[in-house]
Order: structure tokens, then sequence, then C-alpha cells
């Protein structure tokens, strides 16, 4: 039994190992279909998302995350974020970071690792106006910057206005309305209670179920 659990964990493993089918869009706008993984490169340190043009394909190519501006591997969408400054009221920058889409529509909802999450290896994000990035996240969050492992983004995909989302509840309600309506948020608050963070999916999948109604 123990031997067919030992075979049946290596088969997984090595499955997983496969290329996806997906797609890649590259900064240049060129998109790639075929079939999706991703690899370490031992070599530059760092991930990056190898190309297979059949399930079959010996010269597979591979794309750091710099080149790349969207992919897919089956269901999940991920978009690559750049020097992107989520909260502009502290000095606290994602890069070349991957931002899965939980939310799409008229209005984006993405999920990203916070990269200082418990990560003592890395710099903390430098002082602002004599105070540190935690000082200011104290605001945003119920907790240190270091202690949230993800951070929520939403995004307006025609002009690619984005900010994060924080889970105080006055800072937001500041995000949300830079997004929804007073109307959009009545509405909502009608149908599910009283809008909290914890509600924020929700909420955008709500808001573009309404909006493609209309179109």
């Amino acid at each position: 039994m123990k031997f067919l659990a030992l075979i049946g964990c290596t088969l997984v493993s090595f499955l997983s190992l496969k290329a996806q089918n997906g797609y890649i869009r590259l900064s240049t706008d060129s998109l790639l279909t075929g079939y999706i993984k991703t690899v370490y490169d031992f070599n530059d340190n760092q991930h990056v998302l190898e190309f297979w043009r059949t399930k079959n394909d010996k010269d597979p190519a591979r794309f750091f995350k710099s080149e790349i501006e969207e992919y897919a591997i089956n269901k999940d969408t991920f978009r690559i974020l750049r020097n992107f400054q989520p909260f502009p009221s502290g000095d606290f920058f994602l890069h070349d970071i991957d931002a899965e889409v939980l939310q799409s529509g008229r209005i984006e909802l993405l999920k990203v690792r916070n990269p200082y999450y418990k990560d003592k290896s890395l710099p903390l994000p430098i002082p602002v106006d004599g105070g540190v990035i935690i000082t200011v996240s104290a605001r945003l969050f119920e907790e240190p910057i270091e202690n949230v492992p993800t951070i929520f983004i939403l995004r307006t995909p025609r002009n690619n206005f984005m900010r994060g989302v924080p889970s105080v509840d006055e800072a937001f309600r500041e995000v949300i309305h830079e997004f929804f309506s007073p109307l959009a948020i009545e509405s909502f608050e009608k149908e599910n209670g009283k809008l909290t963070f914890r509600k924020l999916e929700k909420l955008v999948a709500y808001y573009n179920i309404k909006t493609s109604k209309r179109l």
C-alpha cells in the first residue's frame, strides 16, 4: 500500500512539471498561444515562463517576467506588475510580480503575494518623512505590512488605473469610492448588507454582472 502511495505521489509530481495549456502576452503586444509552465532559471536566479508550441516541443522558449504583460495557465490568468505603488501614502513598490486576476470585467480584482510578508531576507521599504512603511501601513491595515500575506488590487482595464485596497474601514471606503459610484455601493448594500473589506470580491463580481447586463 505504501509503495502504491509513493508511486501516486511521484506521478502527481511528474504531471505537475508538464506545461499546461495557456498563453503569453508580451510587452510588445505579441500573443503566444500554446503550453506554459513556470521554471526556475538558476543562471539568473529567478522564475521564468517556458513557452511550448506543442506538448512535445524540443526547444521551448523562455521569457523573463520583465518581457511579459500577461499570461494564463489553464483557467488562471496573471498580470505582471511593474514599479506599481499600491498605496500612495507609502514608499512601497511591487515590481515584476505576478498578480492573479480574481475577477474580470469593467473592474478587475487582482491578488498578489506581499513580497515583504515575514521574509527577513528582504529589506523593508525605506523611511518616508521620518517614519517607515510599517508606520504608514498601520493606518491601512490592522497590522504591520510584513504581517499581511496578500495585497488586493482594483484595476480599471480601460485606462489601467490601479489602487491597492486597504482593510481598515476609512481607508477602504476611500479607495472603493475611486472605482464605484455611491449608487453602485448603495445598490450592493441593499442586497448584501454593509460593505466591508471581506465583501470586496463579492462587490466586484456584483458590479461586473450588473454592468454587463446594460451592454
